[in-house]
């Protein structure tokens, strides 16, 4: 929850009690960009044919030096993020992530992942709330089967995510 706070443009870092929180999160996003960097290296090279066995020759070196300095422009575009002001509440995160697509390309796929968490765990939440309040002692005889129908049955067409 605390990734997809950090990569929802209209929170960022604001609701964070505590830096070393906000910290954490940014750098378990850090880590995420990096690994999908060098996923995506190796990817490439294998595709080309590229993996090579030794790391001797100057070639190997530099490919090295240029996916070490790729990442760096990678962790670049988080604190470029950051220092960007929040969005307006009402805004639509997703839309926001569409706009700046090709501004921050890596974060932008870490962000579509773990933007949607915040939105799909709300009507969940509504929902367990809910059953709280029903399914209480004196009704002891309410089989969860019942439950589910009475819940599923409530939920708006909104509330599943499909269009």
């Amino acid at each position: 929850m605390s990734i997809s706070t950090i990569l929802d443009p209209r929170f960022k870092k604001l609701h964070f009690e505590k830096a070393l929180l906000a910290a954490n999160a940014i750098s378990r996003i850090e880590s995420l960009l990096q690994r999908n960097k060098i996923r995506r290296n190796m990817t490439e090279k294998l595709n080309a044919g590229m993996v090579e066995k030794d790391c001797d020759n100057l070639w190997s070196f530099h490919e090295h030096l240029v996916s070490k300095n790729n990442t760096n422009e990678d962790l670049s575009e988080l604190r470029q993020y950051l220092s960007q002001p929040v969005i307006e509440r009402k805004s639509n995160p997703l839309q926001y992530w569409k706009s700046v697509k090709h501004t921050f390309p890596m974060l932008y796929e870490q962000a579509i992942k773990y933007v949607s968490v915040l939105g799909t765990s709300v009507p969940s939440e509504r929902i367990f709330s809910q059953a709280g309040d029903i399914k209480t002692d004196e009704r002891s005889r309410l089989t969860g089967e019942h439950l589910n129908m009475l819940f599923l049955g409530s939920l708006a067409f909104d509330d599943w995510g499909l269009e």
